[in-house]
């Protein structure tokens, strides 16, 4: 794209980013943030920066990967191999091996660093984040492609262009071509060619603007326009405020606000009557908001424990409905009898050498469901 940066130094809104990309050392690395604040770009300028081959595979099969972590580029340099949108990776679970193994820089980007699918991966790489770009960086940077292509502009206008792109450097460039092309000039009144863009705002933008916000109004509201259910928000807001919040009174107060939403919330499901929604929401954010002590410790997001908990206890009883299902045939027993009584026996006849690994893998029994009963 045109007016793209050249070198990392030209990289607009993230200084501290940049410092940190020019000290990377090689080792595999994710680059995370929104979609629209340039992590594409960025590791195309590092590969630039460092003089490495860059090489996107991310629809490449892994087979590809491999191989190309293991060769030279064409005039015998190294190649900086390029992964975008991980989390979409059809073996994402194989690319945590590649990273001890490859003799090429390994770079992975993501828009959803919160996903479960990257946990392996985020073990083996470092991490390096670009944070959504203010309305206001974003004008500066219209502004300096306006004096380059000798079109005179109201910095309100490139203001108000910027807060409609919504934090995306890509959009606002987009519209700036569309209101500026074969002008000498533009207005406010060529904003009406502007459309208002529908952006979904993540998890995280809600529990900023709830734990950071300003504006009452704008944090109320800032459920409304993210991919997660009013339910859903109250569990991040819940793990995250004894996080934050260390002032015992404040604590105390948010929780007042969080169950009186948690009460709204039951009673829409027990009424299907979504009206309460107007007073749960609310609570949820501005209640909590208000609340907030003079001094916020502010650190990363944790995932609500309670679903990390829902999900081990998915998978164990998972794996002993098939621990059940196998050893029916031999014990002759009910599969519940083979959870309450037989799996426990079995642990501890494994604990005490009455049975050993070679006994298991007779009963046909996989390499996760031995080790599940040697815990």
């Amino acid at each position: 794209m045109k007016h793209e940066p050249n070198s990392l130094d030209d990289f607009h809104g993230a200084p501290k980013t940049v410092e940190q990309a020019k000290s990377w050392d090689g080792s595999p690395l994710i680059v995370y943030g929104p979609t629209g604040c340039g992590k594409s770009l960025l590791t195309s300028l590092i590969a630039g920066y460092f003089g490495f081959e860059y090489l996107d595979l991310s629809d490449e099969p892994h087979e590809v990967l491999v191989s190309a972590s293991e060769s030279t580029s064409v005039l015998g340099g190294r190649k900086l191999l390029v992964v975008e949108d991980v989390e979409k990776y059809p073996k994402v679970s194989k690319l945590s091996d590649l990273c001890g193994k490859t003799r090429n820089p390994l770079i992975f980007t993501t828009s959803d660093f919160s996903s479960k699918k990257l946990n392996s991966l985020k073990k083996k790489c470092g991490r390096l984040q670009i944070r959504k770009p203010r309305a206001q960086t974003i004008a500066n940077y219209l502004s300096v492609v306006c004096e380059r292509e000798n079109v005179s502009a109201d910095k309100e206008v490139l203001r108000k262009v910027a807060v409609n792109s919504g934090g995306d450097f890509r959009a606002a460039l987009i519209d700036l071509e569309k209101i500026a092309l074969g002008c000498e000039s533009i207005s406010e009144s060529d904003l009406l060619l502007l459309e208002n863009r529908d952006r979904k705002s993540d998890v995280y933008w809600c529990l900023s603007q709830v734990f950071g916000g300003r504006d009452i109004k704008e944090i109320s509201r800032s459920t409304l326009n993210i991919d997660a259910m009013p339910r859903d928000v109250l569990f991040w807001v819940d793990e995250n405020t004894p996080r934050l919040y260390r002032d015992p009174k404040c604590l105390r107060d948010s929780y007042a606000h969080l169950s009186r939403a948690d009460i709204f919330l039951s009673r829409i499901r027990r009424r299907q009557y979504w009206g309460f929604l107007r007073y749960a929401a609310p609570l949820i954010t501005g209640g909590v908001n208000v609340c907030r002590p003079e001094k916020v410790h502010y650190t990363q997001y944790r995932f609500p424990g309670l679903w990390i908990s829902m999900s081990r206890a998915k998978k164990t009883n998972k794996l002993e409905l098939t621990l059940a299902e196998k050893l029916t045939p031999h014990l002759h027993v009910s599969k519940t009898v083979i959870r309450k009584q037989y799996i426990p026996l079995l642990r501890r006849l494994f604990e005490g050498k009455m049975v050993s690994e070679e006994d298991l893998i007779a009963l046909d029994l996989s390499s996760e469901e031995i080790d599940y009963l040697k815990k």
